[in-house]
């Protein structure tokens, strides 16, 4: 391989520039979804009170040695392009850096994905390594309702997650696409009985027959956590008369297929992953209730100013809100309405989940005779119905929440 002074130059600045922007590695990843565990396994707790066990410290020891040898030979491969010392054999480093890339047990540097994205461009990678590569990079968590009613599809939620095993965004664009495709699902009960299950996507609000070879994809460059979401729902393909599915247990199963294409090469396939998933589910009748709706007076407060608002916008009919909400004390699942003296309107609807973060929200729509000079109401009315089409609540704060006179940016 030759690298020249101004390659490693331009590497050492984006790299700088990369840090610049903030752009690190999240310690605070969930865990990395493998090809063949289960969603109930990369759900399991990580902190446990008991301690290592003995088979436990050698894997341990394992990892942190695969660890500090990638970083030996990285930092000496680019020492050695630092100093111009001629030809360097980047290929212990290139397989080295693939299998901690694999391991999940070894913490992945950006820096090593950097290298080995500047050394395919010059030749170094080979095609079967740079398809471990590729089909490595990206990690993917599946979430989907354990408990459910009789006469509800359920809707599974396939993203990515924080764990990308890549190189920095800034340093160097991958031009890679991805799709995906529901490859198989079934739904076996406790007596054994197995119901094939019909795959319908989710598309802008509107649910297609997933018959096409591949349906979703993403693209590489983009690089950052839950950047793309593939929604789906299951159902069975000869549902019973009544209901769609028989109460009680069953265990829910499928595999979703990722097939990754070069984007730089006409959509060249690189490689492809299957990634496996069962659960257990409990089928519940179609009058009992999967959320429950919590009211406390000693929460009242705390979930009030859980919801940040500092003003409504308007224009030409147009009202939207901009706002903060968390989930800090229990889970929220709201629509929300404007109010002024007797008359409201439905501005739309926020979901929110128990001790998530303060994030930016923001919902608008059309409210005929809306009159900006009038004193306004907001008002947060819980909702069971859209605590049930997520993946994660059952149990949402269950009182209505109402800020009043609010503030009104009036635009022309």
């Amino acid at each position: 391989m030759r690298v020249t002074h101004f390659l490693f130059a331009l590497i050492s600045a984006l790299s700088l520039a990369a840090i610049a922007f903030g752009a690190a590695d999240d310690e605070t990843a969930p865990v990395r979804q493998t090809d063949t565990a289960s969603q109930e396994a990369a759900s399991r707790p990580s902190g446990d009170d008991k301690p290592e066990s003995a088979t436990e410290c050698p894997a341990k020891n394992r990892s942190q040695a695969v660890r500090s040898k990638v970083a030996a030979l990285h930092s000496a491969l680019w020492k050695s392009f630092g100093e111009d010392s001629g030809d360097v054999d980047a290929s212990d480093f290139v397989a080295a850096a693939l299998e901690a890339q694999r391991d999940d047990g070894v913490d992945w540097d950006r820096e090593w994905g950097n290298t080995i994205e500047l050394l395919r461009e010059e030749g170094d990678v080979s095609d079967e390594q740079w398809e471990q590569y590729v089909t490595h990079a990206m990690s993917y968590a599946c979430a989907f309702r354990q408990r459910i009613q009789a006469n509800v599809p359920i809707q599974v939620y396939f993203h990515e997650t924080c764990d990308a095993r890549m190189g920095e965004p800034f340093v160097q664009p991958l031009h890679i696409d991805y799709t995906w495709r529901v490859a198989s699902a079934e739904l076996v009960y406790d007596d054994s009985q197995t119901k094939p299950l019909e795959v319908r996507y989710y598309f802008d609000s509107a649910d297609a027959v997933g018959t096409a070879e591949n349906v979703y994809g993403n693209r590489f460059w983009q690089r950052e956590p839950f950047s793309f979401c593939l929604r789906f729902y299951l159902r069975p393909k000869s549902p019973p008369t009544r209901s769609l599915w028989r109460t009680g247990k069953a265990r829910l199963r499928f595999r979703i297929d990722i097939e990754y294409l070069d984007d730089a090469r006409d959509r060249q396939k690189i490689g492809s992953r299957q990634f496996k998933y069962e659960q257990e589910i409990e089928i519940v009748g179609n009058n009992t209730p999967t959320v429950t709706l919590t009211e406390s007076p000693s929460l009242r407060e705390r979930v009030a100013q859980s919801i940040r608002v500092r003003h409504l916008q308007e224009g030409e009919g147009e009202v939207s809100l901009p706002f903060h909400m968390s989930g800090e004390a229990v889970g929220l699942a709201c629509d929300v309405y404007v109010r002024q003296g007797t008359k409201s309107w439905e501005l739309g609807s926020v979901v929110s989940p128990v001790e998530s973060s303060f994030g930016y929200r923001y919902i608008s729509a059309h409210l005929p005779d809306f009159d900006a000079t009038r004193p306004t109401d907001l008002v947060f009315r819980p909702s069971a119905r859209l605590a049930e089409s997520s993946s994660h609540l059952y149990e949402i704060w269950g009182e209505e929440i109402v800020k009043r006179n609010v503030s009104i940016n009036a635009h022309e």
